[in-house]
């Protein structure tokens, strides 16, 4: 089974194609790496800042990385515009696929070359369109290899998916001539290049700092109770874990030892 990051899906955006797609990939070899909902931003040249989401980033080491774009429904192209077509109508689509795909594909690579600069593996950008039936005939926009695009036929089954896969990344290799070099562990820590752990200590102050404002905030919601047990002889005040017995207990004897009366605070664990 294909090891997917993040181990659950946190949400397919209402696409049925995305999610048929993501249970297909469950099927494929343990080899297999998988980034679903990939999103990263880069600043070009620190002018401007360019950010986007690939629906998966697939990996494997025997044959190189596909960051693919997936859409579901009825797909054309019209004019210089992607459509996608329901059953209950057809609208533009607002980002070119193959554009999100492909730019997808420029972070990777840039990215792998910054952090792994050892490591020639190839890196290319795929459409599935899960849903349709391609005929021999079709022509795509010229930016658009026609082995790049997987459609319904390529979903039989897992066997028929990684196969088509290997198809594609074998065609891009023939067009491109790029071979494999990886170092040894970068199968392994790949995850860690794509989404770096990350951990944030609070500063040593921080900690007293944040008590002080949340005792504030405590002393000033309970203090009707304070007032009422001024001058009182006995008083039992209940409460839950944490709803601020202590808190006012505190501030009360401090209270009577600033009028320079002895205080006596016994706690019973």
């Amino acid at each position: 089974m294909a090891k997917f990051f993040p181990p659950i899906p946190e949400d397919f955006n209402g696409s049925l194609a995305e999610e048929r797609i993501y249970e297909l990939f469950k099927k494929l070899p343990d080899r297999i790496r998988v980034f679903h909902s990939y999103k990263w931003m880069a600043s070009e040249h620190y002018r401007y800042t360019r950010e986007g989401e690939a629906d998966f980033i697939i990996y494997d080491p025997e044959n190189g990385i596909l960051c693919a774009e997936v859409k579901g429904g009825g797909i054309s192209y019209k004019s210089g515009q992607w459509w996608q077509k329901d059953n209950k109508s057809e609208r533009v689509l607002n980002t070119n696929p193959w554009s999100q795909a492909k730019n997808a594909s420029h972070f990777i690579r840039r990215l792998l070359k910054r952090l792994s600069p050892n490591v020639s593996i190839p890196v290319y950008p795929m459409l599935w369109f899960p849903d349709v039936i391609m005929h021999g005939n079709v022509r795509f926009p010229e930016e658009v290899p026609k082995y790049a695009v997987l459609t319904k036929d390529h979903t039989l089954n897992p066997k028929t998916a990684l196969e088509s896969l290997i198809n594609v990344w074998g065609r891009y290799k023939i067009d491109q001539g790029l071979q494999i070099k990886l170092e040894p562990g970068f199968s392994e820590n790949l995850p860690e290049i794509l989404l770096p752990s990350l951990e944030l200590i609070p500063a040593s102050n921080l900690s007293a700092e944040e008590n002080d404002r949340q005792y504030f905030r405590f002393t000033k919601e309970q203090f009707k109770i304070l007032e009422f047990i001024e001058g009182e002889n006995r008083v039992g005040i209940a409460g839950g874990a944490g709803s601020g017995k202590t808190i006012i207990a505190r501030e009360y004897a401090k209270r009577i030892s600033e009028t320079g009366d002895n205080v006596l605070v016994q706690r019973k664990r």
